[in-house]
């Protein structure tokens, strides 16, 4: 799906598996956590991305307080760190918590984004937006909202 885009929109390369490099400088990383890290020019980690693809609804809150974790270590590395909670399942009890910790910036249904064309390229375009926003006009629009 990056792959696919970062090529269609000659956003960057991908010198090796699990990397992209973008031309403003930027680096995509696919590792274990986060899953997806989004690495300024200066080497800022500035996207984190949790992924949690299974639907048990049993599971969900134990899913979100793992990704919670570490979306925590992002944002003590950098406080405006974008951090994205891309799961399959939402209870509502998960999304309470979601909203109530102010730890996930994002969130967005991963089955959404996998099925439904339209919603990925909604998914895609929303991200790669906060990645070709200057850092400074970034810094605005989050003290904003």
């Amino acid at each position: 799906m990056f792959a696919a885009y970062i090529e269609k929109h000659a956003l960057g390369s991908h010198p090796r598996p699990r990397l992209f490099q973008l031309r403003n400088g930027w680096t995509i990383e696919f590792a274990s956590e986060p899953d997806v890290a989004f690495n300024d020019a200066e080497g800022v980690k500035q996207i984190a991305i949790e992924i949690k693809g299974s639907l048990d609804t049993a599971g969900a809150q134990t899913r979100y307080g793992e990704a919670k974790k570490s979306f925590a270590k992002q944002i003590a590395e950098n406080p405006r760190c974008h951090t994205i909670y891309l799961a399959s399942s939402f209870t509502d009890a998960v999304i309470k918590q979601i909203e109530a910790d102010g730890q996930v910036r994002d969130w967005v249904n991963l089955t959404s984004v996998l099925v439904d064309p339209e919603e990925q390229l909604r998914f895609l375009e929303r991200l790669f937006y906060i990645v070709e926003t200057p850092t400074r006009r970034r810094r605005k629009l989050i003290t904003r909202s």
